[in-house]
């Protein structure tokens, strides 16, 4: 092999070197969510009235609003980034409280707040998410926390608290950027499992 041929064979490994540590030194990650109902209940029947405290933007230029839901790191434990979403949390999991209960059968109402004297209604006073993502040259790592508290209502009036938390990890080598995403629709569905039948039990007594 000629000394031109080494040279660029060596100037090519230089690049492949650079251009993965480009690729991991990543600033930040956007997560976004569809939630898939998985609970299939069932024993929900007329209207349900939906409401959540609602949340405040972490970040973000103005005119674009994020809430941070977590923090991105390398395989050195530095913070890198943060994990954000175009959803605030309590919309979040409004969404998928919307979607299983519809499913189970109530005909529900989402509203900024509960009407007074309200006949059936349920208000998520608190909403968390933490996700975090390490992410080096071959595979990211992610986990996620997440948890609620609402108040169930009778006859304008509140009758019950509940709390619920869930949380899920995984690993990608391939799809890095589902990653958080796939985590957050899992954890998600853990804790609707949770909430959603004793929801039904409470409100039908």
């Amino acid at each position: 092999m000629s000394l031109i041929s080494r040279k660029i064979l060596c100037m090519a490994g230089c690049l492949f070197f650079f251009a993965a540590i480009a690729g991991c030194a990543t600033t930040g990650k956007k997560v976004t969510v569809l939630y898939q109902p998985v609970v299939n209940a069932t024993g929900g029947s007329g209207e349900l009235y939906l409401a959540s405290a609602s949340g405040r933007p972490d970040a973000g230029k103005p005119g674009v609003v994020q809430w941070v839901i977590g923090k991105v790191k390398n395989s050195d434990g530095d913070t890198v980034g943060d994990v954000v979403s175009p959803m605030a949390p309590g919309d979040i999991f409004q969404d998928a409280l919307n979607r299983e209960l519809t499913n189970a059968g109530y005909k529900v109402a989402r509203v900024e707040s509960l009407p007074a004297g309200v006949e059936r209604g349920l208000f998520v006073t608190m909403t968390n998410i933490n996700l975090d993502d390490v992410s080096s040259i071959i595979k990211d790592e992610g986990s996620g926390r997440i948890s609620m508290s609402l108040e169930l209502w009778k006859n304008g009036k509140a009758f019950k608290k509940l709390y619920y938390e869930s949380g899920y990890s995984d690993f990608a080598v391939k799809d890095r950027d589902l990653l958080l995403q796939d985590i957050l629709q899992k954890s998600l569905q853990s804790l609707m499992k949770q909430a959603v039948p004793e929801i039904i039990k409470e409100l039908g007594k």
